[in-house]
């Protein structure tokens, strides 16, 4: 078992590398790629196109805010976090809220190019997937390192477009997003969208410090280090209240007891009659 894992492991290594020294696609590296076929040729010539106009999508997006960014007097590079951030600020400017209308003049215009864009590169996607079943039976004659040379580029060139497509209508998105935003800034309203964490905006000329500078390395041995804060005691924990005892019951009282009952007196007896003297007979005349 543990050679057998040693050996899995062994060809992993391996694999990954030689993905690390493969040979990249000249496509990849924004070279054009010629295979020798006019109908491939054609198509890498189009993908190349839209490679080193996209390049300047960047500058394109800079220049739409050029004017505000001047207003502002923020670095040209600002994010659009810290280009919002300064128009909060600065809303009561009659100049910064001239340079925002431009603005939002000009990103309108690049989101409706920027979507205009997206529609050719996901064509030219379709038509390089469609060649990817031509490959072998253009290129079979001169051999498979061909015909898998040409395919590599093929994909390579298919997922730079899909790259495009989706970044094409992500800055579309980005631009209204924008305009949203800086309408909201001129009202004294935070981004309702996001544009990503950035530092707040650096202006060209900076204010004067108004505290004095931290003392050098040296200076700064001599003060007394503050001693570390004590770690918070935790509370322990009350001791659980024991249960209110019951008072004790008090044992059932025991009915009184009744009089032990006295017998009844008998009637006393008469005393016999005493009879006359003479006789018991008495004479009646």
């Amino acid at each position: 078992m543990k050679r057998l894992l040693a050996v899995v492991l062994g060809m992993s290594l391996a694999l990954g590398a030689c993905e690390l020294f493969l040979p990249q696609s000249k496509m990849d590296k924004g070279v054009l790629y010629e295979s020798g076929d006019a109908r491939f040729d054609q198509f890498f010539g189009n993908v190349h196109k839209h490679q080193v106009s996209a390049a300047g999508w960047d500058d394109e997006r800079r220049g739409a805010r050029k004017q505000l960014v001047a207003q502002l007097n923020v670095v040209p590079t600002a994010s659009d976090a810290s280009i919002l951030a300064a128009l909060r600020g600065h809303r009561s400017d009659p100049a910064v809220v001239a340079g925002a209308g431009e603005a939002a003049h000009a990103e309108r215009e690049r989101a409706a190019k920027m979507r205009q864009r997206s529609l050719p590169l996901d064509d030219l996607a379709k038509q390089g997937e469609s060649l990817v079943g031509l490959i072998r039976d253009a290129f079979r004659a001169q051999g498979e390192p061909k015909v898998r040379e040409v395919r590599d580029e093929v994909n390579a060139s298919v997922g730079i477009l899909h790259g495009l497509v989706s970044r094409a209508k992500s800055e579309a998105a980005d631009a209204d997003h924008f305009i949203e935003d800086m309408n909201g800034a001129l009202q004294g309203r935070l981004p309702v969208h996001q544009h990503g964490a950035s530092p707040p905006a650096e202006t060209t000329a900076k204010p004067p410090p108004t505290q004095d500078p931290p003392p050098p390395a040296s200076a700064a041995g001599s003060v007394a280090a503050k001693p570390p804060p004590k770690p918070e005691t935790t509370a322990k924990p009350k001791p659980a209240e024991k249960p209110a005892e019951k008072p004790a019951e008090k044992p059932a009282e025991k009915p009184a007891e009744k009089p032990a009952e006295k017998p009844a007196e008998k009637p006393a007896e008469k005393p016999a009659e005493k009879k006359p003297p003479g006789g018991d007979d008495v004479f009646n005349p």
